[in-house]
């Protein structure tokens, strides 16, 4: 089985073993600001500095709903033991595992 986050037609995900949540999903629209409290710029690529900005200020900052869109579709996480993660969010934020091509 190959582990992604394409749906099986009946709405069901299955992510590689190796994912993980980062912040449930009871955070609701600030889950995006709290994701800039507990992951440091530096931890991660592809991701704008004006986009991590408007996260950090909050859901009431202007284009904060684009921001994280862009944030899911293009961050990649890399943790202190040199693993590479995409995020994946449906409720819950997780992180997954790029996986080697």
């Amino acid at each position: 089985m190959d582990y992604d986050t394409d749906t099986d037609g009946e709405g069901d995900h299955y992510l590689h073993p190796d994912s993980y949540v980062v912040i449930a999903d009871h955070w609701g629209i600030y889950l995006p600001q709290r994701y800039t409290k507990i992951v440091r710029p530096h931890q991660l690529t592809n991701i704008d500095n004006q986009d991590w900005s408007t996260l950090a200020a909050g859901p009431d900052a202007e284009d904060y709903w684009d921001a994280w869109d862009r944030t899911l579709a293009n961050a990649v996480y890399c943790s202190h033991d040199g693993r590479h993660y995409t995020l994946f969010q449906d409720g819950d934020l997780w992180h997954v595992p790029v996986m080697d091509e």
